[in-house]
């Protein structure tokens, strides 16, 4: 019983290092494609715009409509926007 516990504990302690690891990875992943100067809009699996960079946001428009831009857009349906429907 008490290995079994200890066991756990270890693969608790991976897995708490692990997911630590992983978000440190998306951390440096997002900041990366935040401030690259290229245009990125990133599409998911199911075509919706996960998320749009800073160089989009700049190439659209001023900030304040850019950050509103990326309300509007991130989890909509990616053919939506590129269709030029509404936005």
């Amino acid at each position: 019983m008490c290995q079994q516990i200890a066991e756990l504990e270890v693969a608790e302690a991976q897995h708490k290092w692990a997911v630590e690891k992983l978000r440190k990875s998306e951390r440096h992943f997002e900041s990366l494609l935040s401030d690259m100067h290229e245009d990125i809009m990133v599409i998911d699996q199911d075509y919706r715009i996960a998320h749009v960079n800073k160089g989009l946001l700049a190439t659209i428009g001023s900030v304040f409509f850019g950050l509103y831009f990326a309300r509007l857009v991130v989890a909509q349906p990616s053919l939506r926007i590129s269709e030029n429907n509404a936005y």
